[in-house]
């Protein structure tokens, strides 16, 4: 079975996606000049820097929108030092209880049931490498081809962020934005929170939108949504 699926979208900008999970997170890969940024990770059953480096993609770097599962467990294949991790994500890859793992469902995966997911075994390895890595505040990124502003968008959860190129006019928003339904019923979600992260992006200057799940976003779109959401939120 096909593991992961890669397409480009832009110049040097890359989707990637986990086939064998029915509600994967959207992965993006950003090629630049002085490293390429991996913004966030997927679940982890399969090694995804392997992946990228069969596909010439090497001197690879990874970030977060979150700490929820699907965004984040596939950190653990890479190496302490090509991790940046914010401290308040962090924190909340650290707490089981942050990982949001009531909407995990075996049954969302594709894999054939003779080769069914460890999960338990998993997370296991996930914690052993958490314990590595150094977490640090994080501002800005810059890959050199690319310039990331790295924006508070807390509400889905607390940790939430989104990654801004104002040059390039994109913002990657994780599952602060997305074609979907909204999820607010997470220990450390803040609908109040919420509503502002909107109104915050709502007033950004950005052509493209690419987000924690479904398909891209054109500002028009995000707007339709934003609003949307906003009435769900009571706003």
């Amino acid at each position: 079975m096909k593991q992961f699926n890669i397409k480009k979208i832009s110049k040097n900008i890359y989707k990637i996606e986990e086939l064998w999970f029915k509600e994967h997170a959207n992965l993006y890969l950003f090629k630049g000049n002085k490293f390429n940024l991996l913004i966030d990770a997927g679940l982890g059953f399969y090694n995804i820097k392997k992946f990228l480096c069969k596909e010439g993609f090497k001197n690879n770097k990874v970030v977060l929108t979150h700490a929820h599962f699907d965004h984040a467990f596939g950190i653990k294949h890479f190496l302490p030092e090509e991790i940046l991790v914010d401290r308040k994500t962090y924190s909340n890859l650290k707490n089981g209880r942050m990982w949001g793992l009531k909407y995990f469902k075996k049954s969302d995966s594709k894999i054939n049931p003779s080769t069914p997911l460890n999960f338990e075994n998993a997370v296991e390895h996930f914690l052993l490498h958490l314990d590595k890595i150094k977490p640090r505040k994080l501002a800005t990124i810059d890959t050199g081809s690319f310039s990331f502003e790295v924006v508070n968008l807390p509400g889905h959860t607390d940790d939430s962020v989104g990654y801004y190129d104002k040059e390039h006019k994109i913002l990657v928003t994780g599952d602060a934005l997305y074609y979907g339904k909204i999820y607010t019923d997470f220990s450390n979600a803040d609908k109040n929170k919420f509503k502002k992260s909107l109104k915050f992006i709502s007033e950004m200057n950005f052509n493209v939108l690419l987000p924690g799940h479904n398909s891209l976003l054109s500002k028009k779109k995000s707007l339709a949504i934003i609003s949307k959401w906003s009435r769900a939120l009571g706003a």
